[in-house]
């Protein structure tokens, strides 16, 4: 695009990354690690807003077995396999991720959609089955 005083702007894809606080998070690296968990289904990670970082980390996540002792062992383990920065800090339990016509996740439209829904307490879970404090 060149603007009426001639500078050129190049524009391309928009970007999947979460900034966080400077921090640039890749959503595709936080699924790739979320789906080596062997009671995963289904996963799609997205940013959402907050107020002092700008943006943080959110993950909606499917899993073969939605108690509350599955998502706390996939919590410790994203965890030990994560940066701490990208470990999200909202999960979202839900049967199965919104897809497109063409079966893509769609980001954006999956941040909606849990929009809608409340975010799984860890700490209230990991509280109730006596685990030590993240």
């Amino acid at each position: 695009m060149i603007d009426d005083r001639g500078w050129l702007y190049l524009r391309g894809r928009e970007r999947e990354e979460i900034n966080k606080g400077g921090m640039k998070v890749h959503p595709a690296d936080i699924d790739s690690v979320i789906e080596r968990f062997p009671a995963t289904r289904d996963v799609c990670t997205f940013a959402f807003p907050e107020a002092l970082l700008g943006e943080d980390v959110g993950v909606a996540v499917a899993l073969t077995n939605d108690d509350g002792a599955t998502l706390l062992e996939l919590y410790d383990w994203t965890v030990k396999h994560l940066a701490r920065h990208q470990v999200p800090q909202r999960w979202y339990v839900v049967s199965e991720i919104p897809r497109t016509s063409r079966g893509k996740v769609s980001r954006p439209s999956v941040a909606e959609h849990c929009g809608t829904l409340a975010p799984v307490n860890i700490a209230a879970l990991r509280a109730k089955a006596g685990a030590p404090r993240a």
